[in-house]
């Protein structure tokens, strides 16, 4: 140092004990600071830190930094104080880095792929910069190269573009500086224009492997210090990084998939489990899945139930179980939806010889158990269960379904998804919005909608093959405000009736909020035979028409289809009806007896085949013939079936005989019988009206 100064200026700064007005204090100190700090530090943070006021301190700090150069200089050091990022650091020369290198070889180094040199090189010289400015100018894909980068705090993202969609735009950090050895970008070489950026890269890749040059992040390397590069496989880490897209891009579309999956086919069922125990009081507990009560002898045979919003006089009854040998039971419940765990319940236990217990509190979660505990001794007032085949007018099942609409679509939506995730495009981004967007609104709106709605079947008429059978439904829309449309009600449940009706569906347009509509729907009659009808279900596809929603109702009932009835003669069964002698007797009666007994004017509904029309035109006027009624004669009809498969044609018929020959007996006015010998099947002899009815039942 240049001269002493004894004893101190009281006029001059001080910090401490220091006198920064004394030669050569100003410059230890500042010497102090840069080597305590790991970044670079400016001028004038450097005064703020020694507390130098007025004007020219950052030239004051500036000389002593200068000053401080010159004695590293002159003595040989190894380091100097450089301006790097828009601050100073002491950094290590470029002679002495081989020894550095020497020192810290085995220490594991994280190097720039050559995409991602690419990437930085153009973000460097171009900043700030659009990825699809960057993607056009590579004209690759370089998602995974700028997170890369990112991660690395090589670049950093500066804003947005005034542009469609507003892309973020990126440039070099300050850690870039500081890696690069750099002061600012303006220190960066002079390269060519970036269209011709392939030959100078080719070029400078040239020149860096002549040179034994490397890029290495996580530690400075001055300029001809860097490692050789010429022993790496570029092509290798290139391979890897798009094996890396790939995967991502799978993982992404498999992501598209779990979401349009979980539209489309709801939500997980939701069980309650637990363990039913003796002790000396009965109650409900929730307890962790790893309670030790729960590994104690079970109650087999117990029967527990739920009932959701227990308070309200329509609380909904979620089912019931009993439990196995081990004293367990699992509860099934569908009619939750989402926020099912703010949900009161009440559960109910019972067994005979026991104290029942019903307890309220919240829905438990999926990791919880029920521990019911019952008490021995007699209930006078057992709690109430009831079965769910009561409740006509609860939802058993709500799904969505996949069809051939909907698949379309879903394929498309996931396109677009890959499409816009792979090249960045604003418009495919907006068109993948608008279509995840639709198919929740769809199924947000249709499910909504549906959840409100009950139905009930309320009548089936009996029907004949070839004809038709007319079954009825109500359905209510419970909600207050929100109408249902395009309902579609359809029948499901056993596969036994669709041997014997056919597929129908009705259609209502619109059921109005806390109304209620009823509709008949038309089945074509298939068969002889009788169908279980079990469930109703009603679906919409509302609003946009290619996701369908569905709840399923509960309701049990039965459908006859009645044998086919011909047409006979009148005088068909003439010859073989008779009187217990034989003869043949015609009492003058009215009746369908066949033979002439008066003429009267004709009536509505009377058959234009009794109409005369001989003596209608004498006397111009319509006039139908009445005759006489055959005796008071009985037909007993006495069916022989077969039953064997391959005689099953014949059976009909013969079915179909015997039901055509009740219903003329029975017009005629004759009591009618039948017996199906080796069927159980008797029908006692009668000839009232209803009685064809009672005889094509049994047919």
């Amino acid at each position: 140092m240049d001269g002493t100064h004894n004893g101190t200026d009281s006029g001059g700064p001080r910090l401490g004990g220091l006198d920064l007005a004394e030669a050569g204090v100003l410059a230890s100190c500042v010497e102090a600071i840069l080597l305590t700090t790991d970044k670079p530090i400016g001028a004038g943070k450097i005064a703020q830190a020694l507390t130098l006021e007025g004007e020219g301190t950052k030239a004051r700090v500036e000389g002593a930094i200068e000053s401080l150069n010159n004695q590293y200089e002159e003595t040989g050091r190894c380091f100097r104080i450089r301006m790097i990022a828009g601050g100073y650091r002491v950094v290590t020369e470029p002679d002495f880095a081989p020894a550095l290198l020497s020192m810290h070889g085995m220490r594991q180094s994280s190097k720039l792929s050559k995409p991602a040199l690419e990437a930085l090189s153009i973000v460097a010289y171009r900043q700030p910069i659009t990825r699809s400015q960057i993607e056009a100018i590579r004209g690759v894909s370089c998602g995974e190269v700028l997170k890369s980068l990112l991660e690395r705090r090589l670049i950093d993202i500066t804003g947005r573009a005034e542009e469609l969609g507003r892309p973020m735009l990126y440039g070099t950090s300050k850690h870039f500086l500081e890696v690069f050895g750099l002061g600012s970008v303006k220190d960066l070489p002079e390269v060519g224009d970036i269209p011709d950026l392939p030959r100078a890269n080719a070029r400078a890749s040239e020149d860096a492997a002549d040179a034994g040059a490397v890029a290495e992040l996580g530690e400075v390397e001055p300029k001809g210090s860097l490692r050789d590069e010429a022993g790496e496989e570029p092509d290798r880490e290139a391979t890897a990084e798009a094996e890396g897209d790939a995967v991502i891009k799978l993982c992404a579309t498999a992501l598209l998939l779990v979401l349009v999956g979980v539209v489309l086919s709801g939500c997980e069922s939701y069980a309650m489990r637990g363990h039913v125990i003796r002790g000396d009081v009965s109650y409900v507990e929730v307890v962790s899945a790893d309670d030790a009560r729960l590994l104690e002898p079970g109650l087999p045979g117990a029967r527990v139930g739920a009932h959701l919003d227990p308070s309200k006089l329509n609380r909904k009854f979620l089912g019931s179980t009993i439990s196995d040998g081990n004293g367990d039971f699992s509860l099934p419940v569908d009619e939750v939806g989402a926020g099912w765990l703010e949900y009161d319940i009440s559960v109910v236990g019972y067994k005979d010889g026991y104290m029942g217990v019903e307890q309220f509190f919240r829905m438990p979660p999926k990791e919880k158990r029920l521990l019911v505990i019952l008490a021995p001794g007699r209930d006078p007032e057992p709690p109430s269960f009831r079965d769910r085949e009561s409740l006509f007018d609860e939802a058993d099942r709500r799904r969505y379904h996949a069809h051939l609409p909907g698949f379309v679509f879903t394929v498309a939506t996931i396109f677009i998804g890959v499409g816009a995730f792979n090249s960045q495009n604003n418009l495919l981004f907006l068109f993948f919005g608008f279509a995840i967007s639709s198919m929740v609104a769809s199924g947000v709106i249709s499910g909504s909608m549906l959840m409100r709605l009950r139905a009930e079947r309320i009548g089936v008429t009996r029907g004949r093959v070839g004809g038709e059978v007319v079954i009825r439904y109500r359905v209510r829309n419970a909600g207050r405000r929100g109408p249902a449309f395009a309902v579609v009600v359809e029948e499901l449940g056993e596969p036994g009736w669709r041997g014997v009706i056919g597929r129908s569906a009705g259609f209502l347009p619109h059921v109005r909020a806390k109304g209620e509509e009823v509709i008949g729907v038309r089945f074509p009659a298939l068969a002889r035979g009788v169908g279980e009808l079990s469930a109703v279900e009603l679906s919409s596809r509302f609003p946009f028409g290619f996701m369908r929603k569905s709840v399923m109702f509960e309701t049990r009932s039965k459908v006859i289809v009645h044998p086919a009835v011909h047409e006979l003669r009148d005088d068909a069964l003439r010859g073989v009806a008779s009187r217990e002698r034989g003869e043949h007797v015609s009492e003058r009666e009215r009746g369908l007896g066949g033979e002439f007994y008066a003429l009267r004017e004709y009536v509505p509904g009377d058959a234009p085949s009794r109409v005369a029309w001989r003596a209608s035109a004498r006397h111009r006027s319509l006039l139908v013939r009445e005759e006489t009624r055959i005796g008071a004669r009985a037909y007993d009809i006495v069916l022989s079936l077969t039953g064997k498969p391959g005689e099953r044609d014949a059976d009909e018929r013969a079915i179909t005989l015997a039901a055509s020959i009740a219903s003329w007996a029975l017009r005629s006015g004759a009591p009618v019988s039948l017996s199906v010998p080796g069927f159980g099947v008797a029908v006692p002899r009668d000839g009232s009206r209803g009685h064809l009815a009672r005889v094509l039942d049994a047919l």
